[in-house]
């Protein structure tokens, strides 16, 4: 942490800066639990979310909504708990449930494979 007000944290050779306030989440859509976040090959941004009905949420690198999608993914009433989410390097997007004890992957445009 800086003194100067903003948070730095580092993990490794890598060190990370806090924006709060970058996502600009849709009216009604925040205020859930991001339980992971990963980057495409465009720095396209994707939160996975606790929400049962936006689980996945992409922003653009300026923190602009871009689009959600995978509410059929999980199912919360019989005990799914979205927990991870990453990127390949083919682009495919792969989600895990540890509730379910799942893995799911997913095209690029979010359609289950």
């Amino acid at each position: 942490m800086r003194t100067d007000g903003e948070s730095l944290f580092r993990s490794g050779r890598f060190s990370y800066r806090l924006a709060s306030g970058w996502a600009r989440w849709p009216e009604g859509m925040g205020g859930h639990q991001v339980c992971g976040v990963a980057c495409d090959a465009y720095d396209s941004v994707y939160a996975l979310t606790r929400s049962p009905d936006w689980p996945i949420v992409v922003f653009a690198p300026d923190g602009r909504y871009l689009r959600h999608f995978g509410k059929e993914l999980f199912d919360y009433p019989k005990g799914s708990r979205a927990h991870g989410i990453s990127i390949a390097r083919d682009g495919t997007i792969w989600c895990c449930d540890d509730g379910a004890h799942v893995a799911f992957q997913l095209s690029p445009t979010g359609e289950l494979i």
